[in-house]
Parts: C-alpha cells; structure tokens; sequence
C-alpha cells in the first residue's frame, strides 16, 4: 500500500514538473549559493517550482555576455545542483553572484531512443532532493554523444562524470562588489639599523627595534574584469613611533616621529574585493613627517632638557595578505623594507640628518563598508 502511495506521488510530481518545465530559450534569473574549488558544481537557488528539470541545459549570463553553459545533474523544489562542462569566464563563477539562465537544448546525435540525450518529459526521471546520499555526475555515455561540444568541453564533462557531486569541496568565497572603503589598524614590529650625521661632530650608527602603530583608510576600485586597475587600490594613512631610552647616569633620549602618507597596493592572485579567501598583493607607499629629538638630564648635579624638530620623508616596498568575511571584518599582514631619512638644523645653523632602514612586519584588523 505504501509503495504505491509513494508511486503515486512520484508520478503527480512528474507530472506537474514536466507540465511546468520551462522551454527553449526560456530565461530564469538566480543566485549561484556555493561553487565547488574546481568550479565545475554550482549550486543555484532555483529548482523544481521555477520550472527546472533534471537533464535541462542552460547558459549562464550576465548582462556582458556568457560566462559558463552547464547541465542540471540534481534538483530539488527549491534548489539545482549543475556540472558545468563549458566557462567561458571564471572570475564571474563565485558564490553570492546574480545570474540569469537561459534553457539551451543539447544536440541529438542519434535515431536510438534508448540514447537520446533529451527524453520526453513523460519519461524524464525527476529526482528530488533531500540529501547528499546521491554520487550524481553527467553520463559518461552523454559525453561521446555530444557532438556539439569542442574537444575540451567533452574534457570537462568526462572529468564530471567521474567525479561523484558529495566529493566536490565547495568554495565559499565570494565578491563583494558594494564594500569599496576599509579602515584598518597595523601594529608595526620594526628591526631597524639607525647612521647619523653630525656634522663637525663626526657620524654614529646603532640599532633600532620597536613596535608602533599606524590607521588608515583605503579606497578599492570598482571592479571591472577586464580592466588593469581593478586590482588596485590606494590608501593613506597616519603613523605614530616613539622611542626612549633612559642610562643609569639619569640621562633620558626620546626621539618621536609622526608621518602621513600614501600607499598603492596591487593585488596579484585575486579581486581585491574577494571575501573568505586569502588575496596577496604588492605595496608601495611614501609620505613626510615631523620628528623631535629630546635630550633631557636629571641628576642632582644638574638638570637640563634640550629639543631639536626636524622633518623626515620615507618610502618602503613590500608584500603582504588580506582576508576578509563576507560581513566585512578582516584583517591584514605585510612584510616590507622600510627607509627613512631625517633632518634636523641646530640653533648654530649645522645640520643633522639621520637615516633609518630595515625590513618590518605588520599584522592588523581591517572593516570594510
């Protein structure tokens, strides 16, 4: 009694399925909600209800053009699993992205009905999805069929069929094209080796390891696959170092720096607005500042404090990886070679320069909007 039940729902299900199914040409707009690593499975939020059965195909597009043509291997009412054996742009394959499909009808190649590649809708085998015990992939037996497809086409869809759809890893990495703007925060880990100039009073080097602190602000671009400055963005920022140093003769050397600048960061692996995924990318940045250089001694024989202001200016080169949410938190590290030149002029009128270099590692949190 129940297998008949079951049987007859099974067959109402067909039935209405197949009475709804969308035709030829027909255009469907959805949302791509998880893309496998090797982009080859999609999961869309379109299924059953929206008119889709099993074995349909379709070209994914956007308003510039077709970027993927795929099958759909596995539906529910709600949701459609597709192996796609054919894109044309995988930039625009990521999770979260709008598309429109449009139905295509594959080519019959052969007068068997046993080997048609699209049966009639009354013997069309909707299967319904409600977990992932299925191992669905495309026919190997449909791939020699296709004679409409290029030899790598028929490449990729023998890969699918033999790679079961519960394996596929789904990526979960995504765009987000409206969060253009970040605020981030480095902590800087300085090793640094210091050479100064002092005039008639000869030169002096030493070393310099501290940690200070900068903010700023970034600008992304607006993302265009096919142009070069989509993976740049630019940034200016404020930078505080201070650094004191006290001998057991009671003197006290303190020498503060406050710079501003810019930076142009260039990303190499990825969209810069890519989230849940590591981008890598190449910093350049230079700017100017003001520095201070206190002298100060308390001792009971004698107190005095004498401070000289200077301007500074610097440049450094580096590398570095982001990481952001889809909700816009994120964080950054940068490795870079870091060189500064200071200047400061006396009351006497000599002047001082002193130059500082060496590589720094920064890590910090990032928000963007």
């Amino acid at each position: 009694m129940m297998k008949k039940i079951i049987m007859t729902l099974s067959l109402f299900s067909l039935m209405v399925s197949a009475a709804s199914a969308l035709e030829i040409d027909e255009k469907l707009t959805g949302r791509l909600l998880k893309v496998s690593n090797s982009k080859k499975t999609v999961l869309v939020n379109r299924g059953l209800e929206d008119g889709l059965v099993v074995g349909d195909h379709a070209k994914f597009f956007l308003t510039t053009g077709v970027i993927a043509r795929g099958e759909l291997v596995k539906a529910s009412p709600t949701r459609s699993v597709w192996a796609l054996y054919r894109i044309v742009d995988s930039d625009q394959v990521f999770p979260e992205k709008v598309i429109s499909l449009k139905i295509s009808s594959p080519l019959k190649t052969t007068d068997d009905p046993t080997r048609v590649l699209t049966p009639d809708a009354t013997d069309m085998q909707v299967r319904l999805t409600r977990g992932d015990d299925s191992s669905l992939g495309v026919e190997s037996e449909m791939v020699a069929e296709r004679t409409d497809l290029s030899p790598d086409e028929r490449d990729d869809m023998g890969t699918l069929s033999k790679t079961p759809l519960q394996k596929e890893v789904f990526d979960e990495s995504g765009m987000s094209y409206e969060r253009t703007l970040e605020v981030f925060g480095l902590l800087h880990f300085n090793n640094f080796s210091t050479s100064s100039d002092l005039g008639t009073n000869g030169t002096s080097t030493g070393q310099l390891a501290n940690i200070d602190f900068s903010l700023g602000l970034e600008k992304y671009m607006k993302y265009d696959r096919r142009s070069f400055l989509s993976n740049l963005s630019v940034a200016i920022f404020l930078h505080n170092s201070s650094v004191q140093s006290n001998s057991v003769q009671g003197s006290q050397i303190q020498n503060s720096i406050t710079e501003y600048g810019g930076m142009v960061n260039y990303h190499f692996n990825r969209p810069p607005l890519t989230f849940n995924t590591p981008v890598y990318f190449a910093t350049f940045g230079l700017g100017v500042g003001k520095a201070s250089d206190t002298v100060s001694t308390d001792t009971v024989a004698a107190q005095s404090e004498a401070t000289v202001n200077g301007t500074a200016n610097f440049l450094f080169l580096g590398v570095g990886a982001k990481y952001f949410t889809k909700e816009g938190f994120g964080g950054r590290a940068i490795l870079d070679y870091y060189t500064r030149s200071e200047s400061y002029q006396y009351e006497d009128g000599e002047n001082y320069t002193k130059k500082v270099a060496g590589p720094r590692f920064m890590v910090g949190l990032a928000y963007r909007w």
